[in-house]
């Protein structure tokens, strides 16, 4: 059945969908006729067909039973917007039109596939006919749709370098022993930038100040001094614009041992332990400009009583027996210590309890509050230092790391 008119008709007038539906058999014949012995055109077969029909998805699907009866004469048409020349950084667009064996046009850009030559030269978007050409060069798309296939050429001029932004995350110096990382952001002569990081070469003046990981921009201060850390343009992935552009860019770097001010202990599994647990201990160092880092590598772990508590350098505590133990850890004349209590018999945290020393009502300032842990035992234990504070509302009140409220 081509389609149905969807009309009542009279028995004698038939419509011509009425006279599709029945004889089949003879409109293949008829549309052979029409075709060569009378040479009815293309879009005179169409207004039947739509009279017929109606312009509809009935009608769509009785044009594609006809056009399937004639020569197969369908094609793709395959279009870039912005042209098959780009530059690197630029968003672009195919439109693909299927062109089926009457010349009529259909949009297929959701349907069709996309197959790319070299990807490390257009990448695909969150749209299926939308691209990015990421690298200069020249690359294939292969275009299908049903049983047919397109291809398009593309010519990306590579964007240019202009010039390098090393970034070390904030700090100005840092400290002995501190792990840390740099960033190197390109501008292209396009106006777009990236994250270069992990495409160029990093190095040292001085290694034995400060080092990096292998292949990595990740680094270790060693010892106080000032060194040059130098990002050198690695291979033809990234592009500059002549030979006398810089390929390499430093910025100076100082490292001290006085660049840290505290540092906080804190216990995986909190203070009060059971016989035979292990916890994590973990430092954090705060820096002269209010950072905070991990520094449980860089620190010398202790015990104020091995036979309660123990703690291997790697700053993992093991309750050995029933009583109370000072985990400690330092580095360069700073300390901090954590008391870890622990208890022969199975304990859990039931609530937290916090005080202030004015009750609900705090005055306009700085105010200590206080939590105090009660235990599944009875006990009660201040967890002022190793409990997470927040507030509600940030612009009503503030909160440290100490519960130094203000």
């Amino acid at each position: 059945m081509l389609c149905s008119s969807g009309r009542h008709q009279p028995v004698e007038k038939p419509s011509f969908s009425s006279i599709l539906r029945g004889r089949f058999s003879i409109i293949g014949v008829s549309i052979v006729m029409f075709t060569t012995v009378f040479r009815l055109t293309q879009f005179t077969l169409l207004a039947l067909i739509l009279t017929g029909c109606g312009n509809s998805d009935e009608a769509k699907e009785a044009i594609d039973e006809v056009a399937s009866l004639l020569p197969n004469t369908a094609s793709l048409q395959v279009h870039v917007r912005e042209g098959v020349a780009l530059e690197q950084g630029e968003r672009f667009t195919i439109d693909v039109t299927f062109v089926d064996s009457l010349g009529l046009k259909f949009d297929a850009n959701d349907e069709a596939s996309f197959s790319i030559s070299d990807t490390s030269l257009v990448t695909t978007t969150t749209t299926n006919n939308s691209f990015e050409a990421t690298g200069g060069g020249t690359v294939t798309l292969d275009v299908a749709y049903r049983d047919l296939q397109e291809q398009v050429e593309l010519t990306i001029a590579p964007s240019e370098i202009t010039h390098v932004v090393i970034e070390l995350d904030g700090f100005d110096s840092f400290a002995v022993s501190q792990r840390a990382s740099v960033r190197a952001t390109a501008f292209h002569s396009n106006g777009g930038h990236e994250d270069i990081s992990a495409k160029v070469n990093w190095s040292s003046s001085d290694t034995s100040v400060l080092s990096f990981d292998a292949n990595s921009n990740q680094f270790s201060a060693l010892k106080e001094g000032s060194v040059e850390i130098t990002a050198t343009l690695a291979d033809s992935s990234v592009n500059t614009a002549d030979a006398g552009r810089l390929t390499s860019y430093s910025i100076s770097v100082t490292i001290n041992t006085d660049d840290l001010i505290e540092l906080q202990l804190h216990s995986e599994k909190g203070s009060v332990l059971s016989v035979g647990m292990n916890s994590k201990m973990s430092a954090t160092a705060v820096h002269t400009n209010g950072k905070h880092f991990d520094f449980g590598d860089s620190v010398v772990w202790s015990s104020s009583d091995d036979s309660v508590v123990r703690v291997s350098d790697q700053g993992i505590a093991e309750a050995i027996s029933a009583g109370f133990a000072t985990v400690s850890a330092a580095h360069n004349g700073l300390v901090d210590s954590y008391r870890i209590r622990v208890s022969d018999a199975e304990v859990s945290l039931q609530d937290l309890v916090v005080s202030s020393p004015t009750g609900a009502a705090l005055p306009l300032g700085r105010s200590q509050l206080r939590v105090v842990g009660v235990y599944s035992d009875g006990t009660r234990y201040d967890l002022s230092n190793e409990a997470t504070w927040s507030v509600s509302d940030a612009s009503i009140a503030t909160v440290g790391s100490t519960a130094g409220y203000s």
